[in-house]
C-alpha cells in the first residue's frame, strides 16, 4: 500500500512510501518510464515506523523524509545515489514533525511541529546541519502543510484560521502580509516549476489551478479553475504532485484495497473538450 507520492523535478522518478504486511513502511524508487522500482530505505526490524511526507531537493540530490519510532520523530535525509548514509538533520522527543518542501536552493527543509494544544505550525531547519531549527510564524490555528515557491518569496499556507481550510499565500520567510487564494476551501498547495501557478485539492476532491503574478511585492491571483476529479486517497499532503511541464500530474487514487499510483496527462486537452 502506498501513502505518498512526490515526483522529481525532471519529472522521471517517483518516490513513494509502501507499507508492508509486517506493518513496517519504507521508501521506494519508482522510474516512471521503465515502471520499475527500487528500495531507497531500510526500517530495522525494532518498532521503527518510516511515514510522513518525502520530498525532494530541487537539484534531484537528496530526499527529505520523517522517521517515527518509539524514542521520537527524525526527520532524515540521504542522497538518492546512495552515496552516503542517511543523515539526522532534527530530533524532536514527545511530539511528531513532518517535512514539507526543500527550498529550491537545497538550504532549508519546511516542516510542521505539533504543538502542545495539537495544532501545527510551520519551521525551518538548515539541511547543513548548521543552526538551529525556527519557527517562522506560531499561531492559534492548524497551518499544515506548506510549499515554497521556486523563487523562494512566497509560501503557500493550508490553514484552519477560518473555521475551515483554506490556502493561503505568505511572503517567505518573513511571514508579513497574507493572500487567500482558495475561495471554497482547499488543502494541500503545490506549486509548478516556473512558480507562476499554484495548485490545491478543495473540499470536493477536484484539483483546482490558479494562476499567480506577484509585483512589487503584492501578490495577486486569478480565480480558482478545476483541472480534473480524482478518487484521491484520503488525509495525506503526498496525494499528488505535478511535473515540471505542469502537464503530468501523479496522484495516489482511493482503493477499497489500497492506494494504486496514477498519472494525469493532456489534462489541458480534456479540459477544452468540455
Amino acid at each position: 500500500e502506498s501513502e505518498e507520492v512526490a515526483l522529481s523535478d525532471d519529472g522521471t522518478t517517483v518516490a513513494t512510501i509502501i507499507n508492508d504486511v509486517d506493518g513496517r513502511s519504507d521508501l521506494w524508487l519508482i522510474d516512471v518510464e521503465r515502471d520499475t522500482r527500487r528500495g531507497f530505505t531500510f526500517t530495522a526490524n525494532d518498532a521503527a515506523v518510516r511515514r510522513a511526507e518525502v520530498k525532494w531537493s530541487g537539484d534531484g540530490e537528496f530526499l527529505v523524509y520523517s522517521v517515527e519510532s518509539d524514542s521520537g520523530t527524525t526527520i532524515g535525509m540521504k542522497r538518492t545515489d546512495g552515496s552516503s548514509p542517511e543523515k539526522t538533520l532534527l530530533e524532536v522527543k514527545g511530539s511528531s514533525i513532518w517535512p514539507y518542501d526543500v527550498s529550491a536552493d537545497g538550504a532549508w527543509v519546511l516542516f510542521g511541529l505539533q504543538n502542545p494544544g495539537g495544532n501545527e505550525d510551520l519551521w525551518i531547519v538548515p539541511t547543513s546541519g548548521e543552526g538551529e531549527a525556527r519557527p517562522l510564524f506560531e499561531t492559534p490555528f492548524d497551518e499544515w502543510p506548506g510549499s515554497i515557491s521556486p523563487d523562494q518569496r512566497w509560501l503557500a499556507v493550508d490553514s484552519d484560521e477560518t473555521g475551515r481550510r483554506e490556502i493561503y499565500v505568505i511572503p517567505f520567510p518573513d511571514g508579513c502580509g497574507r493572500w487567500q487564494v482558495s475561495r471554497d476551501g482547499g488543502r494541500f498547495p503545490h506549486w509548478n516549476a516556473a512558480g507562476d501557478e499554484l495548485y490545491y485539492i478543495d473540499m470536493d476532491g477536484a484539483l483546482m489551478a490558479v494562476s499567480v503574478e506577484p509585483a512589487n511585492g503584492v501578490f495577486r491571483a486569478s480565480e480558482p479553475e478545476m483541472l480534473f476529479r480524482a478518487n484521491l486517497y484520503a488525509g495525506s499532503y503526498g496525494v499528488y504532485d505535478v511535473d515540471p511541464s505542469g502537464q503530468r500530474f501523479v496522484v495516489l487514487e482511493q482503493s477499497a484495497q489500497y492506494a494504486p499510483i496514477s498519472l494525469f496527462a493532456n489534462w489541458e486537452e480534456a479540459l477544452e473538450g468540455r
